[in-house]
């Protein structure tokens, strides 16, 4: 490696570093106004408030509006990018059905808030389209896109970027108890692994949306 890209790999790698904690911070926070606000409607706006600075931030910023438009050298083809956006949400499930509800049925411990059922027709399916996505959408960014960028410039292995962006991911759920944290773990891996092969969001997008519609839909899975 030459002297003159050295520092600039360094470089690199402080600007990915810097930008994910950035983004990633509101995700780690809002779990203390959730709780603040529990069982109110405060909770979604609280929400909704934390999607629209994180993906303004994001897309604002010239730092992580750099990284967030960069294209990746594509991986896996689009057959497999479809049959990934049918499959990761239904390991998901698989993840919460056989290691969060247990474990909150063996324990009793689960989070320490709440979102209230949304009455009115129009605001859940707005809800359920709109705000879904919009999670759906800065979770994958941060978590996958920017986790992704940031790990490969500090010479992480593919194990370790799968793991420890998992694990970072599964952190921001503290609220929602162990159980949660544990579920989102095992399922952060899947994403992780499938996005890291991918090298395109989308796919990973549409797949945790599809994922949190038949968490909180009306098929409540």
């Amino acid at each position: 490696m030459s002297d003159k890209t050295a520092p600039h790999d360094a470089l690199a790698a402080r600007q990915y570093c810097i930008a994910f904690l950035v983004l990633a911070a509101p995700s780690f926070l809002n779990d203390f106004a959730y709780m603040a606000t529990n069982g109110t409607y405060g909770v979604y706006l609280v929400d909704y408030g934390s999607r629209i600075l994180v993906l303004g931030l994001c897309f604002l910023w010239p730092l992580s509006r750099a990284i967030a438009m960069e294209r990746l050298e594509p991986g896996w083809g689009t057959g497999l990018a479809l049959l990934c956006v049918a499959v990761i949400p239904a390991l998901g499930r698989l993840s919460n059905y056989l290691l969060e509800r247990p474990f909150v049925d063996l324990t009793g411990i689960g989070g320490l808030f709440s979102f209230p059922a949304i009455g009115d027709p129009a605001l859940y399916w707005l809800d359920l389209s709109v705000g879904l996505f919009a999670v759906a959408l800065s979770e994958e960014l941060i978590f996958r896109k920017f986790a992704l960028r940031w790990l490969e410039s500090v010479g992480r292995t593919p194990l370790q970027i799968v793991v420890i962006s998992a694990f970072v991911f599964a952190l921001i759920h503290w609220g929602s108890g162990p159980g949660r944290v544990l579920y989102t773990f095992v399922a952060g891996m899947f994403y992780m692994t499938a996005y890291f092969h991918l090298r395109r969001l989308w796919p990973m997008v549409f797949a945790h949306w599809i994922e949190n519609f038949l968490t909180f839909g009306p098929a409540n899975l």
